[in-house]
């Protein structure tokens, strides 16, 4: 058992020598271990996410971490993130970093009244602006002769300014409940699901990411797709075993007890953890 003696706050993670002194290219923060050492993650390590769990366990408050964690390290024109949120109310926090790192898709000028994507139409614009900037990126990448993101913006930062080619910031997708995007009929939900998936396959090497988050761990929402290329997963409490089986492909997220904790999975590792809590007041 975690040991919870007073609330773990984003900032102990914040101000830790682990933070500041990590080498990772897209830092998020974990949480806390059993022997009390602060987890942090390489996101283009793992290199896409899932999240799940059963209402009110804690996931989009680890979202927010995340979001946080990656603003508190990288410059505006080194990441840019994409909030899909159809709760409407998950990630408003954010708005005023509209003209900072927030895109409604890659590069487009924003305002914070449409920098999130809420509704429908709007969730399979981005998607499809995200996939669009994968080909460009695609296609950058082949012309100078490299495979990573990595190396072409080191490559660039070497040319001059009229040999150079346009410098590629990181791009984070995070949804939060994207199973409203993929779970129900119609056209529009076909065609995000296509989106994802191909994101999640094809974009890390180029510098995009995808972070999904879904409070329904069933297997028609957490298909053997979406686990092909979201290797990396953390499961809250959830209620029943045969969803800790969905999400982990194991048991253990039901025997969670207190809210914040889970478990995450990274190449069939399991590490149970405990998440910080994120005040927007702190770092907003």
């Amino acid at each position: 058992m975690i040991s919870n003696n007073r609330t773990l706050l984003l900032q102990d993670f914040v101000n830790s020598a682990n933070y500041q002194n990590t080498t990772a290219k897209l830092p998020i923060i974990l949480g806390k271990t059993n022997s009390d050492n602060l987890r942090i993650a390489d996101l283009t390590d793992l290199p896409n996410l899932l999240v799940s769990g059963a209402t009110k366990q804690g996931k989009t408050n680890f979202l927010k971490s995340l979001i946080s964690g990656l603003i508190l390290r990288k410059e505006p024109q080194d990441l840019k993130l994409v909030l899909i949120d159809t709760k409407y109310t998950a990630f408003n926090e954010f708005r005023k970093l509209a003209n900072q790192y927030l895109t409604f898709g890659p590069y487009e000028e924003v305002n914070e009244d449409i920098c999130i994507a809420n509704d429908t139409d709007s969730c399979t614009t981005v998607l499809k602006l995200m996939f669009i900037e994968l080909e460009k990126r695609k296609s950058l990448l082949k012309k100078v002769g490299v495979k990573r993101i990595a190396e072409y913006n080191d490559r660039q930062n070497n040319l001059t300014k009229e040999d150079a080619l346009p410098h590629l910031p990181y791009i984070v997708c995070v949804c939060d409940e994207y199973s409203d995007l993929t779970n129900f009929s119609g056209k529009s939900n076909k065609e995000n699901k296509k989106y994802i998936i191909r994101l999640a396959k094809k974009g890390p090497a180029v510098g995009i990411h995808m972070v999904i988050a879904t409070q329904r761990p069933l297997p028609e929402v957490i298909t053997w797709r979406i686990k092909r290329h979201f290797p990396s997963r953390i499961a809250f409490r959830v209620t029943m075993k045969n969803d800790s089986k969905v999400i982990l492909n194991r048991a253990g997220a039901e025997e969670i007890k207190a809210q914040g904790e889970m478990i995450f999975c990274n190449e069939r590792n399991y590490e149970r953890l405990q998440t910080p809590y994120f005040d927007e007041k702190v770092f907003l």
